[in-house]
């Protein structure tokens, strides 16, 4: 369970970098909230808005992101 809310902690501050989605950072769920800001960045990307982010889309973000900050 840990692990599962790292990962959810990890993708929404990452999406609050690249989008600025403005998603709570004491929630690690994925939440309508999150699918919106998932959707958002597919976008951006130019990538299906399913709002689920897969693998390969989670590296793109973390590049991104790195690169903002």
């Amino acid at each position: 369970m840990a692990k599962a809310e790292e990962v959810m902690r990890i993708l929404q501050y990452e999406l609050n970098v690249v989008v600025n989605a403005g998603l709570p950072k004491d929630q690690p769920f994925y939440e309508p909230k999150t699918v919106t800001a998932v959707q958002k960045f597919q976008a951006l990307i130019r990538a299906p808005q399913t709002g689920v982010a897969t693998r390969e889309q989670r590296i793109i973000l973390d590049d991104l992101a790195k690169s903002k900050v």
